[in-house]
């Protein structure tokens, strides 16, 4: 089932500071049956490799757990992560480091094309990696950061405010 149009991006309310800007932004959003997610123009604007692109850009996918994904700067830390790949592929040919080592880079860390509209298409590993289903309608929520974005489905955020109880103490 789709949310509303008028309802689509969701913006979840902000707690502005005293200076009247924050360093994040979170906003619910909807995954379609293609796996397609819009990035609202307010957490671009937040990534310092993202905010005014007016052309595509890419973006290093990294599955740091179930339920979250972290969008990097592909020419920040992508080429790190291919001259791994490259170290472990010539060690596997000789004998000197386990496959698995190599299936756990690989699996862990995707190429995302980000189209100038903002509405990339995370693909089957990353859905999965999120926990969400493929070829169904869904949601998120994405968080804008300075140096990244953040995809985190519900249950990963409710599990955060359980183990981050330090900044909730003498909050209601």
């Amino acid at each position: 089932m789709s949310l509303p149009a008028s309802a689509q991006f969701e913006t979840m309310p902000e707690i502005i500071g005293p200076d009247h800007s924050q360093l994040i932004a979170v906003s619910l959003v909807e995954v379609d049956q293609r796996g397609r997610l819009h990035i609202p123009v307010r957490i671009a604007d937040r990534v310092s490799w993202l905010k005014a692109k007016s052309a595509p850009t890419t973006a290093l996918a990294v599955s740091d757990e179930s339920g979250r994904v972290s969008l990097l700067n592909w020419e920040n830390e992508g080429l790190q992560v291919l001259k791994r790949c490259e170290e472990l592929n010539g060690m596997i040919a000789i004998n000197e480091a386990p496959i698995d080592d190599l299936v756990a880079l690989i699996t862990r860390y995707r190429l995302l094309s980000i189209p100038k509209d903002l509405r990339p298409t995370l693909g089957n590993e990353i859905l999965l990696n999120l926990g969400l289903p493929i070829g169904a309608t869904s949601r998120l929520y994405v968080v804008g950061g300075p140096d990244r974005i953040i995809l985190l489905t519900h249950s990963l955020l409710v599990d955060l405010w359980k183990t981050t109880t330090s900044v909730f103490a003498g909050l209601p």
